[in-house]
């Protein structure tokens, strides 16, 4: 890692991107599809000049020589044109719905992935779109009818050169008019993109302050802040109401002003027919005919500007989605390496937070930052006041904390922990949280990490080792038992004791626990001595956090943190005594 002062410079922090557009590689991929949908688009459009020719043969040759048997055929003739406009439909239609459903099943691995990648690469940021639900928005796109109309608005200029072989006149009007209906979709794009970017935010952060709210609903109703945080949340509502309302209302205002356009445009060119007419250079068929193909021309322009909000939608959902699996996250797949024994090293160790640049571990005024090295069996615990950086060290040394706002030396076994393949580094360690939040699924699934090919008795001897498998046999259904939305269905000591588990199931090389005795009755702590006692003597490095004596007593080394800098380590029982030294002065 590097060795940066200990005020970075922000613009220093920022990951380079990956050099590989997934989404671009991923829509490449299905290069032929989207040539045999524009092949049918060709021929839809091609097919769509069989109604105004059989408009001009009509009027002008039928009714001029009453032939019943021309009228006829030539009917059966453009039915079966109809019948096969039809069927082409059904089959572009059908291929985009099939062409969403496979970008989705290539796109929704890196894309939960970068869902993931989200809340670890900033922590504690909101606001910004969640990645699958931009996907959701890119293969719902694909399969309604704006994206066949980008395939139509093409063949515009179609149209127009058909409506210039009627008549030079008639192609210079429908020119006029669609460059003043391109000229709306412009307008529109400009008076509607902002507002509805920043309605997009606005409503973003709304749904997190609800998500929020809801999952506190206990505590606003218990402190009685329903009235004032419903305040707020109708002060977000209201300005994302607003930006929405003033996009809405731009969009609206604009469809109907194209509309009205398009329909005026329409008579006046039956009008410039008429006059031709009149002056003997077309015929009265062509006048039908011209005011088909000007509807035709110019109709997806039109619908270009109604669906104009649908396709920016797309268009933004794809360059989210594209910046985040673009952006270098935590889980790059890397080579496997050696099975770890334990052996931890840190040196002058940094941290800033991700959000604010501030310093959470720095350098005392006299020494490095964190340094420490750990053999296989041996247990840390670290202690100090609220705020000394000791949960920031847990999260660093279980490869959670961003790895650009970290400096100094990390490793496992001679290895830096993020040159770890993200998904060997995870079986290999340990890792209980302060705040324990289980996934919703079983007992057995959430100790077991959802692992599918999880063996039932590694998972019995996780339970046994943390004391928990009495409590687990007492729920309604045992290790079948849900433990509902985030362990809702648990309370907080059968989450945390779960969690622990968790945490030391399949036997791992490293584990690291914050405050894991916060919730726990007396027979969870003895259970939590006996398991790090074990853990030990299988060699298995232990680090924690923790304010209790009892279970600081089982470790080797102590680390005493405050204000982020590390003020005192060493054996346990040095500094203990010093500790005891000092306060005893003071």
């Amino acid at each position: 890692m590097t060795q940066p002062s200990e005020n970075p410079d922000p613009a220093s922090l920022i990951g380079e991107p990956v050099n590989t557009d997934v989404i671009r590689s991923v829509l490449g991929r299905y290069w032929l599809p989207f040539v045999a949908v524009m092949f049918f688009s060709m021929v839809l459009n091609v097919l769509a000049l069989a109604a105004p020719l059989y408009m001009i043969q009509v009027y002008d040759r039928v009714l001029t020589s009453r032939s019943l048997a021309t009228l006829f055929a030539m009917f059966g003739l453009v039915s079966m044109v109809f019948a096969i406009q039809a069927l082409l439909d059904f089959i572009r239609s059908r291929a985009l719905w099939r062409l969403s459903m496979r970008i989705d099943r290539d796109l929704v691995d890196p894309v939960f992935t970068a869902e993931l990648a989200g809340p670890l690469a900033q922590p504690g940021k909101g606001g910004g779109p969640a990645a699958l639900r931009e996907l959701e928005t890119m293969r719902q796109f694909v399969s309604t009818p704006a994206m066949t109309l980008l395939f139509d608005v093409p063949w515009t200029p179609i149209y127009i050169g058909a409506l210039f072989f009627l008549n030079y006149y008639l192609g210079l009007f429908a020119v006029v008019g669609a460059l003043l209906l391109a000229i709306l979709a412009v307008i529109t794009e400009f008076m509607v993109h902002r507002p509805q970017q920043v309605a997009s935010g606005l409503q973003a952060q709304e749904q997190q302050l609800t998500a929020a709210i809801r999952q506190s609903a206990e505590t606003v109703k218990a402190l009685g802040m329903f009235e004032t945080i419903g305040n707020v949340w109708k002060t977000r509502h209201q300005e994302a109401l607003y930006h929405v309302s003033q996009a809405t209302g731009r969009s609206t205002l604009l469809s109907a002003i194209s509309r009205s356009t398009r329909l005026f445009l329409q008579s006046a060119i039956l009008t410039v027919g008429a006059v031709l007419v009149i002056n003997e250079q077309i015929t009265g068929g062509m006048i039908i005919a011209a005011t088909t193909l000007f509807s035709r021309a110019v109709q997806p322009l039109d619908q270009l500007i109604a669906q104009w909000r649908s396709i920016a939608r797309a268009r933004a959902a794809s360059l989210e989605v594209s910046r985040l699996m673009n952006a270098k996250g935590p889980f790059v797949r890397r080579t496997i390496l050696t099975e770890p024994t334990g052996h931890l090293v840190i040196d002058d160790l940094r941290a800033i937070a991700p959000n604010t640049q501030r310093m959470i571990l720095k350098r005392p005024a006299n020494g490095p930052g964190v340094t420490l090295e750990l053999l296989p069996g041996e247990a840390l615990g670290i202690v100090g006041p609220s705020g000394a950086g000791k949960t920031t060290i847990a999260r660093v040394l279980a490869g959670i904390w961003p790895q650009s706002a970290m400096f100094g030396r990390v490793e496992l076994d001679g290895v830096a922990i993020h040159k770890w393949d993200p998904l060997q580094f995870g079986r290999a360690i340990g890792y209980l949280p302060q705040e324990v939040n289980l996934i919703g699924g079983t007992v057995k699934q959430n100790i077991a990490r959802f692992d599918p090919n999880a063996n039932d008795q590694a998972i019995n001897e996780a339970a046994v080792l943390c004391g928990v498998h009495r409590m687990i046999a007492q729920l309604p259904d045992g290790y079948e038992t849900d433990v509902g939305h985030l362990g809702s269905a648990l309370s907080a000591g059968q989450r945390q004791r779960i969690g622990l588990a968790r945490a030391v199931y399949g036997e791992p090389k490293l584990v690291i626990l914050d405050e894991p005795n916060s919730n726990l009755d007396s027979i969870g702590e003895d259970a939590l001595s006996a398991m790090m006692a074990y853990m030990k003597r299988r060699t298995c490095t232990v680090v924690i956090i923790s304010h209790r004596p009892d279970v600081l007593r089982l470790t080797d080394k102590l680390l005493v943190m405050g204000q982020g800098e590390p003020k005192v380590f060493g054996p346990a029982a040095d500094v203990v005594s010093k500790l005891a030294f000092i306060n005893k002065r003071a």
